[in-house]
């Protein structure tokens, strides 16, 4: 309960709080613990809502691929593809927002299939996904296959139309939420460590500008003061991506304000630490 009271007052008190953030520049650990809370939080609801709706949409597809096709069954036995009851070839072409696309199935020839033939006139420049008995081949623009997965490389199934709509549907109302959390720390870990390094980088500015002006600070303490500033930025830029107006140099310039205000401004009304005493008593040296 302690922890989650003090990441609840780190985050309403990071946004005005200039005195509260210089007090706070002795516990380096319990705010590197909050940052990666809240950035965590925030990578979890950018990725909310940038795949909202995924599920729906991907079960939309499904029904638009096999839209007007009969209950077919498809398998994959002696490493060999095959779908029974669907006209094949089977040919449809898919819109989608940046382009139209076009998928090829046909697992009952056995002859090498052209991308020429698949097509058509009109279309040379169309993406295609073609399916065969014997591998998928996934075409840009051009004439040569940008991806092929082999047949022989996939494990033996049997499933019916109706199973895969379950399938999907499952896996993005259960599975997927597992995963995305799964993913949402894996990002927030790494994108986290980018975002303290590059804080390193400015705490080292706002450092030397701070013992030019004879203020008893560390390095670090600067540091500790800017994990908290953070949090304004993060979630400015998290606006931004929302908006989709990228705003150049804010996240360094309210950085660098909430630091500075910090330290100019809320350390006159902090009383002096242990340590502050003796970076105090260096200079005097």
């Amino acid at each position: 309960m302690n922890f989650l009271k003090h990441i609840a007052t780190a985050f309403y008190k990071s946004f005005y709080d200039v005195k509260w953030m210089a007090e706070q520049r002795m516990n380096m650990w319990r705010a590197i613990a909050y940052f990666f809370v809240l950035f965590f939080i925030t990578v979890l609801i950018s990725g909310f809502w940038l795949t909202r709706g995924f599920s729906s949409k991907a079960l939309t597809l499904w029904d638009e691929l096999t839209d007007n096709t009969p209950d077919f069954t498809m398998s994959v036995q002696d490493e060999t593809f095959r779908i029974t009851d669907l006209d094949q070839p089977y040919r449809k072409v898919l819109d989608g927002n940046d382009g139209d696309g076009l998928l090829y199935i046909d697992t009952v020839t056995t002859s090498s299939v052209r991308i020429e033939d698949v097509r058509g006139e009109g279309q040379d420049d169309m993406p295609a996904i073609v399916i065969t008995s014997k591998l998928v081949k996934i075409y840009d623009a051009g004439d040569e296959p940008v991806q092929t997965e082999y047949i022989k490389n996939v494990p033996s199934f049997t499933l019916t139309k109706q199973q895969v709509s379950d399938k999907i549907a499952t896996f993005f109302q259960g599975t997927m939420i597992w995963l995305f959390a799964l993913v949402g720390i894996f990002v927030a870990v790494f994108l986290g460590l980018g975002k303290l390094f590059y804080l390193g980088i400015v705490a080292w500015l706002v450092f030397v500008v701070a013992r030019a002006d004879r203020k008893p600070v560390t390095y670090w303490q600067v540091f500790t003061i800017g994990v908290h500033a953070l949090t304004v930025p993060t979630l400015l830029q998290l606006g931004m991506i929302f908006l989709g107006y990228p705003i150049p140099y804010v996240y360094s310039a309210v950085l660098l304000g909430f630091m500075f205000g910090a330290i100019f401004y809320g350390m006159k009304k902090t009383p002096p630490t242990q340590i502050d005493s003796s970076v105090t008593k260096d200079e005097e040296k």
